[in-house]
């Protein structure tokens, strides 16, 4: 899984081990096989940070609203007053609008041995403001995403597996790949809350500090990098929460 390891060896060493879900661990880095782009075309992506320190990826879906991974906020929950985002650079700890995080909702259904229902949204103090940092819309509730389809993907994760994070905002587009085909490589370790994508031959691939962050399709939140077996490794796509099955219950939270 794309695990944030920097916010949980943290966590681990002061307050003592936390549980992370029964797959095989993804290092936290950046986005294989891709480039550097500037924030302004990517306005959406924001760093989600403990004491200061890039964590997980998260997607702006209102003012005052971040989508992520659940598996990247479950351990900090307890520690909210720690947790912020920084929206608006393409640099990582560096520039743009950090904002305090007010409450941090998991989805009820998570389960931190499957990680089914990897989804949390993070509710900020104060509303973004800066240039360069504006809502993405999310894809309809139990809408279709169609095989082959192109995702684009952004983060600061490594840019190959056990690596180091990257400095500039890193994209990478890969195709969405059947149910059918995911399940030959992870079984029924996939569920209906899961999207797969990404090259048969690897290559490129979301990797350890994308956790939480953006697939992007037609211009709509689609997906949130969740976890996989490696970065790009071959016939091991990238697993992502499906933002279709999982939408109605964001649509409760943010519009309560």
């Amino acid at each position: 899984m794309k695990t944030c390891l920097a916010l949980l060896s943290f966590v681990a060493l002061s307050f003592g081990a936390p549980k992370l879900p029964n797959v095989f661990p993804i290092p936290d880095g950046r986005i294989v096989g891709g480039d550097s782009v500037d924030i302004k075309d990517y306005p959406y992506q924001v760093s989600v940070q403990f004491f200061n320190e890039h964590g997980c990826g998260g997607t702006i879906v209102g003012n005052k609203w971040i989508v992520t991974a659940a598996h990247c906020t479950v351990e900090y929950k307890r520690f909210v007053g720690l947790v912020s985002i920084r929206a608006g650079s393409s640099k990582l700890e560096r520039a743009g609008q950090v904002i305090k995080v007010k409450k941090i909702y998991i989805h009820p259904k998570y389960d931190d041995s499957t990680t089914d229902y990897d989804i949390s949204i993070l509710e900020l103090k104060k509303e973004i403001t800066i240039e360069n940092a504006k809502p993405i819309p999310l894809a309809p509730a139990k809408s279709s995403v169609a095989p082959g389809s192109i995702a684009t993907i952004t983060g600061w994760g490594d840019t190959q597996e056990y690596g180091n994070l990257a400095n500039v905002l890193q994209m990478v587009q890969i195709p969405i790949v059947s149910t059918e085909a995911c399940k030959q490589a992870y079984g029924e370790s996939i569920t209906e809350r899961m999207i797969c994508a990404g090259y048969t031959e690897g290559g490129k691939d979301s990797c350890q500090g994308d956790s939480g962050g953006p697939l992007v399709i037609n211009g709509t939140l689609t997906g949130v990098v969740s976890w996989g077996n490696g970065c790009a490794l071959p016939g091991t796509p990238g697993v992502y929460s499906s933002i279709p099955a999982l939408r109605t219950w964001v649509d409760s939270v943010i519009n309560k």
